[in-house]
């Protein structure tokens, strides 16, 4: 049995259910920057501002680790994190893939969706995997939510501004 059995299993029901891009353009989302069509949300999966954002999110996670690892315990709890953080990663990788591939990349393929889609919810959606085993399902973070609006039917494709105090862009 993997270690990741129960957080997979969790969420490979939700993606399972999804209807995938049901509904970009509706304008019903607030909260959000929006974008008009599929050519400027790709296009946005490509400016370096989303990965900075990304790459923010994950070494805020990490930062509040380290601190709570210094107040309970030193480093070698920040050592014991880093170890199960790397060992968990690859079949993280591996399930998030195998999931996307068998639900998310057959609908792109069926509906002409461009690859970079696919990839960006994949890469969400396999951080949201880690984080959620690694520090609680209750974890808030920018890759879960970038996940949870993909699994709402729309694209988050960009980020506005510096994070966290930014806006995400969403089709």
């Amino acid at each position: 049995m993997s270690q990741l059995d129960e957080v997979f299993a969790r969420w490979a029901s939700k993606v399972e259910k999804c209807k995938w891009f049901s509904r970009i353009g509706t304008g019903e989302l607030d909260g959000y920057q929006r974008v008009a069509n599929w050519d400027a949300a790709v296009g946005f999966t490509e400016l370096e501002a989303l990965e900075e954002a990304q790459a923010k999110s994950i070494g805020d996670l990490r930062e509040e680790v380290v601190k709570k690892s210094r107040e309970q315990g030193g480093l070698d709890l920040w050592r014991e994190f880093s170890a199960e953080w790397k060992s968990i990663v690859p079949e993280a990788r591996e399930g998030a893939r195998e999931i996307c591939d068998r639900t998310l990349a057959v609908h792109a393929k069926k509906h002409e969706i461009p690859p970079a889609v696919v990839d960006e919810f994949w890469e969400n959606f396999f951080h949201t995997i880690v984080v959620e085993k690694m520090l609680g399902a209750d974890r808030s973070h920018l890759h879960r939510e970038m996940t949870e609006l993909f699994l709402d039917g729309y694209f988050p494709c960009g980020y506005k501004g510096r994070f966290p105090k930014g806006k995400l862009i969403v089709f």
